[in-house]
């Protein structure tokens, strides 16, 4: 039987403060550590070990060369194992696990059935919970919340006010902050990122360069990358499929019935024609139809616009168009005249 690296040593309240038996890892025989409840709370095998002021109780388990630190509690049925480290005054518990590299710090809180691992780090006053899955390089800090069944990996990170939550999957190089929200089935992947008041949810997308930010939405199946923004108030839903460097901002709605045009030509005509609103459908044409909308619909004399950007200017909606000669005009979504761009 291999002898013991620690004993019970001395009874502070509840709990037990440990001291070493012999030296190992950072530590040499003599050396009094941090508090548990029972021997079950820390393995006698690895180099783990509970420091200072730290606590491990309740049917919490530290292993392998895990390491908890500082005023940090772990408690409940919560694992920490591998090389992970848990300090300053964060909390596990539950039935939480932190392994692999992982680190938890700050005033964070890891609880539920919430797993973080790899190299993955949550810290500030982040909390993971429920189901939630952190690992890889991924960072979840500030006031940020990950939970549902969410999961935040690769070099991900999800900070400040936001929220992370549902089947949502946040990976890549991607990033969710300010008082963002991703939800639902979205994924946020590549160097995408939502921020300030935006949401993203459903089964929405947004992956390459985009970014979604403001108040705007994007939701249903809608797919947002490349370069493309959505700002404002804008909402962007159905199946529509913004690409490229197009632009849509102020008031705007996007929403489509075919992933590759956005909304088909023929239920445009018929939205148009039905709502009376010829306003709105002309919006839409301007993003779903891109460069037909000169020779189908007769918006312009017979020249081809390809969309950069749609805005909101006094109530007005207005899409910015480049022409075949590299001009650069403004189209007038309420009489259907093109301005020149100054």
């Amino acid at each position: 039987m291999t002898a013991k690296k620690y004993v019970l040593y001395k009874k502070e309240g509840s709990l037990w403060r440990i001291k070493a038996c012999k030296g190992f890892g950072d530590l040499k025989k003599g050396d009094l550590g941090g508090l548990i409840e029972s021997e079950e709370n820390l393995s006698q095998d690895g180099n783990c070990w509970v420091y200072g002021d730290a606590k491990v109780y309740g049917d919490a388990k530290v292993c392998d060369n895990a390491k908890v630190f500082g005023d940090a509690w772990v408690s409940g049925n919560a694992w920490v194992s591998g090389n992970a480290w848990v300090f300053n005054y964060a909390k596990v518990f539950g039935n939480a696990k932190v392994f692999g590299n992982a680190k938890v710090y700050g005033n964070a809180k890891v609880c539920d059935n919430a797993e973080v691992s790899d190299n993955a780090e949550v810290f500030g006053d982040a909390w993971v919970y429920e189901y939630a899955w952190v690992y890889d390089d991924a960072w979840v800090y500030d006031n940020a919340e990950v939970y549902g069944s969410a999961k935040v990996s690769d070099h991900a990170k999800v900070y400040g006010n936001a929220k992370v939550f549902g089947d949502a999957w946040v990976y890549e190089y991607a990033e969710v902050y300010d008082d963002a929200g991703v939800f639902g089935n979205a994924k946020i992947s590549g160097n995408s990122i939502v921020f300030r008041n935006a949401k993203v949810y459903g089964n929405a997308k947004a992956h390459g360069s985009a970014k979604v930010y403001d108040n705007a939405w994007v939701y249903g199946d809608a797919w947002i990358y490349d370069n493309a923004e959505i700002s404002g108030d804008a909402k962007v839903y159905g199946n529509a499929e913004i690409k490229g460097d197009t632009k849509i901002s102020g008031n705007t709605e996007c929403f489509g019935t075919d992933k590759e045009a956005g909304l088909t030509k023929k239920s445009a005509k018929k939205s148009a024609k039905e709502s009376g609103e010829k306003k709105s459908a002309l919006r839409i044409l301007a993003v779903s139809v891109k460069n037909e909308i000169a020779s189908k619909f007769s918006l312009i004399e017979q020249a081809m616009y390809e969309v950069l950007e749609i805005s909101a200017l006094e109530d007005a909606n207005y899409y910015k168009l480049l022409n075949d000669n590299g001009e650069e005009v403004w189209l007038n979504a309420e009489n259907v005249q093109p301005v020149a761009f100054a």
